[in-house]
C-alpha cells in the first residue's frame, strides 16, 4: 500500500508538471513513480505518455509493453481470485462489490496502453502493427476516438497502396511500349526483359504474355513461347476478352505453322505441329474469329 501511495504521489506530480508544460520534470516524476511502484501499470502508462510527448518512440513503446504486461498479470490474478472464491462458495460482500467496480480499470487502462502503442507504431512507420494495436485496444474497451483513428489509418493506407499500385501499372504499361519498340528494332532479348518487367506488375496480363511469347519465338525459344501463349490464352478466357483470345490463338497457330516449316523437322513432329496449328486456328474460329497476325501487339 505504501508503495502504491508513493507511486500515486509521484504520478500526480508528473501529471501536474506535464500540464504546466514541463516535460522534463514530468519525466523525472514518472520515473520516480515507476521506481516507487514498479508493479503499477498506471505509472508506466504515465511515463509512456511523457515519452510520446518527447518523441522518444523506442522508450515509449517499451513502457507501453511493460504496462500491458502488468495489466495482463492483474487480470489473471483477479480471475484466479474469483475462481478460488467460487470454489470456496463465499458470499459477495460490500468489499467484493467495490473490488468488482475496480476490476474494470485494468481493462480500460490496458486498452489505453494498446492505443498509445498504436500511435507510437504509426510514428515508427509500422502501419500493420499499429492497426493490430488499435484493434486490440477496441477488443478491450470501446472507444470512438480509437475506432476513428483505426478507420483513418486504414483509409490512408489503402489510399497509399492504391496510388502505389497505379504508379506500378503506369510503369508496366511503359515497359510494354518499350518492349514493343525493342521488338520492332529486332532487339528481342531486350524486348523480353521489358515485357518481363511489365509482367512482374501484372503477371496475368494476356497482352504482356502474348507479346513476350512472340519475342521468345523470334529468339527460337519455342518452349517458352508456347508456355506464354498458353497462359495468355487462359488469362484472356478468364477475363472474357474474346477479341484478344482470338488474336492470341491466331498467333499460337502461326507459331506452330512456322515451327512445322523448319528444315530438317521429322515428318511425325512436323505433322504434330501442323495439327497443333490447326487446333489453335479452330479454337480461334469458335471463339469468334480467324487467326491473328504474327507481330508484337
Amino acid at each position: 500500500m505504501v508503495e502504491a501511495e508513493g507511486g500515486d504521489q509521484f504520478r500526480e506530480e508528473g501529471v501536474h508538471a506535464v500540464a504546466a508544460g514541463d516535460w522534463e520534470e514530468g519525466l523525472r516524476c514518472f520515473e520516480r513513480a515507476c521506481k516507487a511502484a514498479p508493479k503499477d501499470p498506471k505509472c508506466w502508462a504515465g511515463r509512456a505518455a511523457v515519452m510520446f510527448g518527447l518523441k522518444r518512440w523506442d522508450e515509449c513503446l517499451a513502457d507501453c509493453d511493460k504496462g500491458i504486461v502488468l495489466c495482463e498479470e492483474e487480470r489473471r490474478e483477479k480471475e484466479e481470485a474469483e475462481r478460488r472464491k467460487e470454489e470456496e462458495g463465499g458470499d459477495e460482500s460490500e468489499e467484493d462489490s467495490t473490488d468488482e467496480e475496480e476490476e474494470e480499470e485494468p481493462g480500460v487502462l490496458e486498452a489505453a496502453l494498446w492505443a498509445r502503442k498504436g500511435e507510437v507504431l504509426l510514428e515508427m512507420g509500422d502501419e500493420g502493427g499499429a492497426e493490430k494495436a488499435f484493434e486490440r485496444s477496441l477488443e478491450l474497451h470501446d472507444s470512438a476516438e480509437v475506432e476513428a483513428a483505426l478507420e483513418a489509418q486504414k483509409r490512408d493506407r489503402k489510399a497509399r497502396e492504391e496510388a502505389a499500385r497505379q504508379s506500378l501499372l503506369v510503369e508496366a504499361s511503359l515497359d510494354k511500349e518499350r518492349g514493343t519498340e525493342l521488338f520492332k528494332a529486332r532487339k528481342y532479348p531486350q524486348a523480353v526483359e521489358a515485357f518481363t518487367r511489365a509482367l512482374a506488375v501484372e503477371p496475368r496480363s494476356a497482352v504482356y504474355l502474348m507479346n513476350r511469347a512472340v519475342a521468345y519465338l523470334e529468339m527460337s525459344k519455342s518452349m517458352l513461347a508456347a508456355k506464354d501463349f498458353d497462359e495468355s490464352i487462359a488469362s484472356a478466357r478468364e477475363g472474357g476478352d474474346m477479341e484478344l483470345l482470338v488474336k492470341v490463338l491466331g498467333k499460337k497457330g502461326r507459331m506452330w505453322e512456322r515451327l512445322a516449316a523448319v528444315k530438317g523437322t521429322p515428318t511425325t513432329e512436323k505433322q504434330k505441329r501442323l495439327e497443333d496449328a490447326a487446333k489453335a486456328f479452330d479454337e480461334g474460329v469458335k471463339a469468334g474469329g480467324g487467326g491473328g497476325g504474327g507481330g508484337s501487339a
